[in-house]
């Protein structure tokens, strides 16, 4: 067959048909991008939701740590407070000292103390001290009884009459309240 086109309609298809080649590949390309783009968005979609979840979570477990430190942070002032209240020096409380040493000054001649003990008790409990001892004789466990009476920081004085049933060496015990 003869070639009836002459050398330049040949170079113009020639050139022609390049440019159809590469329109019908960026074509192809470009819905190739544009199908893998919108296949791309449910993805997309599901990531943002798992991001927001993820965030939610991570915030409910920094409230949770925050507020479980800020309850041990409680418990240890509270604790704490009540440490210092029972170190701190109130002067209307009066010490265990000054309560042995006004029994032990009221204690008159003829009588032997041979021990004094505290008990403060339970709460809402009247304090007590217990003075136990010996005495020569009625009178002067009497008159010991008296002057542990007129104490102001005694409410009540307590001996048994049965301290009282012997008239020479009597080993007594006597019961102390008061506000102390």
């Amino acid at each position: 067959m003869r070639n009836l086109l002459s050398q330049n309609d040949k170079k113009i298809l020639h050139s022609e048909y390049r440019l159809r080649v590469v329109i019908t590949v960026l074509m192809f390309l470009f819905f190739t991008i544009l199908t893998g783009g919108i296949e791309l968005i449910p993805s997309y979609f599901i990531s943002e939701s798992k991001e927001n979840a993820t965030k939610k979570h991570s915030d409910i477990i920094k409230e949770s740590v925050a507020k479980r430190e800020q309850d041990v942070s409680s418990t240890i002032l509270f604790e704490t407070k009540e440490k210092l209240d029972l170190l701190s020096f109130d002067e209307k409380n009066i010490t265990l000292r000054d309560l042995f040493e006004s029994v032990l000054s009221n204690k008159p001649s003829g009588i032997r103390i041979n021990g004094i003990f505290y008990n403060k008790g339970q709460i809402d409990a009247i304090p007590e001290i217990q003075v136990t001892g010996e005495a020569d004789a009625r009178e002067p466990l009497l008159e010991f009884k008296k002057l542990l009476e007129r104490e102001a920081q005694f409410t009540g004085v307590l001996l048994p009459v049965s301290n009282l049933a012997s008239d020479s060496d009597i080993k007594f015990s006597i019961k102390i309240t008061g506000n102390f």
